[in-house]
C-alpha cells in the first residue's frame, strides 16, 4: 500500500476519534500516541512506510495534517487534526505559516528551565493557578507575545546576522524591560536560532551585548490602536449572542454545578472530570441532544444567559474596568470579556468574548473559562480586575473540582 491509498483508511480512524479544543486553535484535536494505538488496531505499521516515528509520518504529510504540541506538558504532548480536503489550511494551520512558534523559531534548551528562569528575573507576578510549577499564564505569555512580534516585524537582528532579540513586553525588579537575545544555532538540521539568555540592557555580559549589536533596543508588542479598544461603552446596550453557540456548542466550558441545574429532568450526570477524554466526549453528545430536545431547560437557560448579560452590563456601567480588554490571538484583533455571573450574582462563572462591529454594537464571540479568560487578557497587561484573577480562578477550580482537560495554551 502506498502513501496515497492510505489517506482514506487515515481519515475513517481520525474520524472515529474525539477531538478537544485547544484554545486559540479551534476543535477537533486529537491526541498523536491515542491516533498511534488506533493505527495498530487497524494493522496499521507506519515503520512500513519507511518513518521511525509516527510524527515523522504526520509532518510528511502537511496536505492532510496539522500538529500542535503543548510544550507546558513534560515530556510535550503532540495533538494532530486533519485539514479539509477541498479547502485552504484552517486557522491554526495559517497562524502557524505565517508566524512560526517561539520553539520552532529558536532552540531554548530546556523549556521548563527557561520559564522558571524568566519567572523569577520578571517583577514578581502569579504565573499559575494551581501552584503546579508549570507556570501556564507565562508559557501562555511568551508563545503569543512571539506570535504577535512576529507578525509586526519587531524582531532585530544585528548588522552581521549574527544576533536577534525581541522586547518580551516583562519588566525586571526595577522595571526594565527584559530582552530575549539569540545567536545563530550552530547544530545542522536544528532551529536557526538559540536563546542566549534573557537580560535587561548593558547589564551582564547578555545585556551589553544587546547594546553594542543593536542600534536600538526592540520595541514591545503593540495590542490596541486606541485607549476606546479598551473600553466597553454601555451606550450600545447588551450585546447581541447566538444561544445556540454559546450554549450547546460550548457546553463543555461549563462549570459542572451549571450543568447540573439545566440538564433536562431524569438525564443521568455524571461529574465530566471523572470521565475518560472518549467518556466525556459522549456525555457531553447526549446531554446537548437532550437539551436541545427539551425546550423548557433550554428556555431557562437561554434566559439565565440574558440575564447574566444584563447585570455585566450595570457592572461595567458603575466600574468600565469590569469589561476587561483581550486579544484574541485566533483573529489578531481586541476584544472585551465580561463576566457572566450564572448561579448568584457575587459569582462570576464564565466570561464572554466580545468584539465590537463597524457600526459600533457588540457581538458575543464565545464563551471562556476563566484561566482562558486570564491567560488572554494578560498578554495586552495584567489584569485590574475585581472578578478576573489567579485566586479568583483557584478558589472556582476548587469549588467546583473540575478538570479542564483542554491543553494549556
Amino acid at each position: 500500500m502506498d502513501m496515497q491509498k492510505l489517506v482514506p483508511s487515515l481519515r475513517t480512524i481520525y474520524n472515529s476519534m474525539s477531538g478537544i479544543e485547544i484554545e486559540g486553535f479551534g476543535d477537533g484535536w486529537v491526541n498523536m500516541a491515542g491516533f498511534g494505538l488506533e493505527l495498530s488496531r487497524y494493522g496499521i505499521n507506519y515503520r512500513h512506510f519507511g518513518y521511525e516515528k509516527l510524527r515523522f509520518m504526520i509532518e510528511a504529510m502537511p496536505e492532510m495534517f496539522e500538529i500542535y504540541h503543548d510544550d507546558a506538558m513534560q515530556p510535550p504532548v503532540f495533538y494532530i487534526r486533519t485539514l479539509p480536503q477541498t479547502t485552504q489550511p484552517s486557522s491554526a494551520a495559517a497562524h502557524q505559516t505565517s508566524a512560526p512558534r517561539l520553539v520552532d523559531w529558536a532552540w531554548l534548551g530546556h523549556f521548563q528551565s527557561v520559564i522558571q528562569d524568566l519567572a523569577e528575573m520578571a517583577l514578581d507576578e502569579t504565573w499559575d493557578f494551581n501552584d503546579s510549577g508549570n507556570f501556564p499564564i507565562l508559557v501562555n505569555y511568551l508563545t503569543y507575545t512571539f506570535f504577535r512580534i512576529y507578525d509586526e516585524g519587531k524582531i532585530e537582528y544585528s548588522d552581521d546576522g549574527r544576533w536577534a532579540a525581541f522586547n518580551t513586553g516583562l519588566v525586571n525588579k526595577a522595571y526594565k524591560p527584559i530582552f530575549a537575545l539569540f545567536d545563530k544555532n550552530r547544530n545542522e538540521g536544528q532551529q536557526e536560532w538559540h536563546l542566549y539568555d534573557f537580560c535587561v540592557e548593558g547589564e551582564e555580559r547578555a545585556g551589553k551585548i544587546l547594546v553594542s549589536e543593536f542600534a536600538a533596543p526592540p520595541e514591545p508588542a503593540r495590542y490596541f490602536n486606541s485607549i476606546y479598544d479598551l473600553l466597553y461603552d454601555t451606550q450600545q446596550g447588551v450585546p447581541s449572542i447566538d444561544h445556540h453557540h454559546i450554549i450547546i456548542e460550548r457546553l463543555e466550558r461549563y462549570p459542572y454545578r451549571i450543568l447540573k441545574e439545566f440538564a433536562p429532568e431524569g438525564f443521568d450526570m455524571i461529574r465530566p472530570e471523572n470521565l475518560s477524554e472518549q467518556q466525556r466526549a459522549t456525555f457531553f453528545r447526549k446531554l446537548k441532544e437532550s437539551l436541545e430536545n427539551d425546550t423548557v431547560s433550554y428556555n431557562r437557560f437561554k434566559e439565565r444567559i440574558d440575564n447574566a448579560l444584563r447585570l455585566a452590563l450595570k457592572r461595567v456601567q458603575w466600574n468600565y474596568k469590569s469589561a476587561i480588554p483581550m486579544y484574541y490571538p485566533r483573529t489578531r484583533g481586541m476584544c472585551l470579556l465580561l463576566p457572566l455571573s450564572l448561579k448568584d450574582q457575587q459569582h462570576v462563572d464564565l466570561a464572554l468574548v466580545v468584539s465590537k462591529e463597524m457600526n459600533g454594537r457588540y457581538k458575543g464571540e464565545t464563551i471562556y473559562p476563566l484561566d482562558w479568560a486570564y491567560r488572554n487578557a494578560r498578554l495586552v497587561c495584567r489584569p485590574d480586575s475585581d472578578w478576573l484573577s489567579v485566586r479568583s480562578i483557584h478558589n472556582t477550580e476548587n469549588q467546583d473540582n473540575r478538570r479542564m482537560s483542554y491543553p494549556s495554551r
